[in-house]
């Protein structure tokens, strides 16, 4: 009986690991969890593109801070970020209320500007644009006072303050 036991689980965790190994769709992916969307932007003073900025984006899902990342903007005032994605087992509960805070920050020329600071209240690939639409690019204008409405920028849910548009 114990042979027959062992036997079973060792052919699960075989299976499990084949289906998770290469595989777009693992055993598991339910338990991924998208945090902060994939972000291609431009940065911008007056229209023009602004070179060597420091960006900074942080990101806090309930107690869990991920570490900031940090890149520069390019010569055409452009940056990336990769999606910023975790894995949780309980997160998707149904009675568990996700709340996700994203922050963007700006550093040029020895000042610090706000570029975006969310709620992300669900947990789906660019869930914090309307129809999980993200757009290809987006653009924060330093001389912009940062907003927290949505006129003309299409969001999904949660809260926003930024400087950016799309």
């Amino acid at each position: 009986m114990i042979k027959k036991r062992y036997a079973i689980l060792v052919a699960f965790l075989i299976l499990l690991g084949i289906t998770t190994i290469g595989v777009t769709m693992g055993l598991f992916d339910f338990a991924r969890i998208h945090l902060f969307f994939e972000v291609n932007a431009v940065v911008t003073n007056n229209g023009q593109p602004v070179v060597g900025a420091e960006v900074t984006r942080s990101a806090q899902f309930h107690d869990k801070i991920y570490p900031n990342a940090t890149t520069t903007t390019d010569a055409q005032g452009r940056f990336h970020f990769d999606a910023l994605v975790d894995t949780s087992l309980f997160a998707k509960f149904p009675l568990n209320e996700p709340t996700v805070l994203q922050q963007l920050h700006i550093r040029y020329q020895g000042k610090d500007y706000l570029a975006w600071r969310g709620v992300k209240r669900n947990l789906s690939p660019d869930g914090e644009f309307a129809e999980n639409k993200r757009p290809p690019l987006i653009t924060c204008e330093l001389t912009t006072v940062p907003r927290d409405d949505d006129k003309g920028m299409k969001l999904g849910y949660g809260a926003l303050e930024t400087i950016c548009t799309w």
